[in-house]
């Protein structure tokens, strides 16, 4: 059942999916999605390909970072020295956050030797900075140079970061 929804007066238009909210004013809602405003930078580049893996998401549970390292444990036990780049958004306050996957970095070491390591790249940002330590034109250049763009979540709500991956 969708919550109802009460714009505040600074808010000129709301954006959601069909179904998802309901509107209780005579704001004019514009079907827009993020794809409507995806930086011109998210498109291909022509750099060659570098990373033959690529995940992007926030240090939460719901990412299933968890999943995703099996996964990567799995296909190097099968034999495969595929190039993989997880890049994570922190969470300030994560070691604590019942949400959050505070012990990732424990779990890469712990699961991955050096040799592994050198192929499987983990960038973490500072927890005071989320993805704002990333600049987009960065986030861009390492998708296009990936061949593999994954999402590990079972739900996601309206990724931006798949139509990113999918541009670039």
């Amino acid at each position: 059942q969708p919550k109802p929804v009460v714009l505040p007066d600074w808010v000129s238009f709301a954006m959601s999916a069909e179904g998802t909210a309901q509107f209780h004013c005579d704001q004019m809602i514009i079907p827009l999605s993020s794809a409507h405003f995806t930086p011109p930078v998210m498109s291909p580049s022509g750099v060659p390909k570098f990373w033959d893996i690529i995940c992007i998401a926030k240090a939460s549970r719901v990412k299933r970072l968890d999943a995703f390292l099996t996964s990567v444990r799995r296909i190097y036990d099968a034999g495969h020295a595929y190039r993989v780049l997880l890049l994570v958004a922190s969470n300030f306050g994560e070691k604590q956050d019942a949400d959050a996957y505070g012990a990732l970095v424990d779990d890469y070491y712990a699961d991955f030797n050096a040799h592994e390591r050198a192929r499987f790249t983990l960038l973490k940002t500072d927890a005071e900075l989320g993805f704002q330590g990333l600049s987009t034109p960065m986030v861009a250049h390492f998708l296009n140079q990936s061949k593999v763009f994954t999402l590990f979540s079972k739900k996601e709500g309206e990724s931006r970061a798949t139509k990113e991956a999918l541009l670039c």
